[in-house]
């Protein structure tokens, strides 16, 4: 269940133009990770689906990271006074 909320926020991240909206899914993700530790905590996960989880997180902020990086290179080489 998690992991597909995870895949549906990569989604999302792949389609956004906006820092904004990438802070907003970043704070999504993280919030998606707070419910699993608790899950985990409280034994109604497992630690192989925890640890399956971790390995789609981590796609999840990588995918944040590199399009926030992209978002931010895109908007300096369209600022004027910019030469590529």
């Amino acid at each position: 269940m998690y992991n597909l909320e995870i895949l549906r926020l990569i989604d999302q991240v792949e389609s956004t133009e906006d820092l904004e909206e990438l802070a907003q899914l970043r704070h999504h993700l993280f919030e998606i990770l707070e419910r699993v530790v608790v899950d985990l905590d409280e034994d109604r996960i497992s630690a192989e689906s925890f640890q399956s989880f971790t390995f789609a997180w981590d796609v999840a902020i990588a995918a944040i990271r590199h399009r926030e990086t992209l978002i931010a290179n895109l908007s300096r080489l369209a600022s004027p006074g910019v030469v590529a």
